[in-house]
């Protein structure tokens, strides 16, 4: 996101998805999302960082901050170390750019376990998980490269770019059909901010697959499901 001289920094506009979100945001409501795995060792901090690093480079995209604009915010290169750290918060808190070096992400570790917490207005599912698959990759390949196959890398060749899918999708002529019911609002006792709630909860599957073949549609069927682990 450099100029030919390296000097001129580039910025680019959010999408039209993500413009909501730094103006919705804020510590009691983060638009933050979680992705983890689980590694059969230890984490080592130092391999972790090297691999993020490294997945920067692949993906420029996620190397940048949040500036805002007369109008609108929008995105500049961020050249700021990028921080990699013990986990010591709840999932999916609202990010600090000023404690982050003004990164959108966040990648934490703990034990056996390797987090990225991800600002929702900088990608979506999709790529954050192209992401982050790159720095699993990266930390093994840096751990054990002796064991480390190159056809598990197929996609080294692969460009990763940015797209407002808007712009190439939306049809204005086309009608929508889409079609909502009142939404069930959850009753109880709201969590204090900073306070953690884990609930656990055993279904019996052959009874769910049953009831989602009854009210499943001919085409598809939908489940919205929220885990936090």
């Amino acid at each position: 996101m450099f100029g030919k001289n390296r000097k001129e920094v580039i910025w680019r506009r959010l999408d039209n998805s993500a413009k909501i979100f730094p103006l919705a945001s804020s510590k009691k409501y983060s638009s933050v999302f979680r992705i983890s795995a689980v590694m059969k060792e230890n984490i080592r901090p130092q391999e972790l960082k090297k691999a993020v690093e490294l997945a920067l480079k692949k993906f420029q995209s996620f190397r940048v901050r949040l500036r805002s604009g007369f109008f609108w915010y929008y995105f500049e290169y961020n050249a700021k170390e990028i921080l990699v750290e013990p986990e010591n918060n709840y999932p999916c808190k609202y990010i600090d750019p000023n404690t982050n070096n003004q990164y959108l992400f966040k990648v934490t570790y703990f034990e056996k376990k390797i987090n990225i917490d991800i600002f929702h207005s900088l990608t979506d599912g999709n790529s954050a998980i192209q992401f982050f698959k790159e720095i699993v990759y990266s930390y093994i390949e840096l751990c054990d490269p002796e064991k480390t196959k190159e056809e598990y890398r197929s996609d080294r060749k692969i460009v990763y770019d940015t797209e407002d899918s808007y712009l190439k999708n939306y049809k204005k002529k086309m009608k929508g059909n889409a079609s909502s019911k009142k939404a069930y609002v959850l009753q109880g006792k709201k969590l204090p901010l900073n306070a953690i709630a884990v609930t656990h909860e055993i279904i019996n599957l052959q009874q769910l697959k049953e009831k989602a073949k009854e009210n499943r549609s001919d085409d598809y069927t939908i489940f919205n499901c929220c885990f936090m682990l």
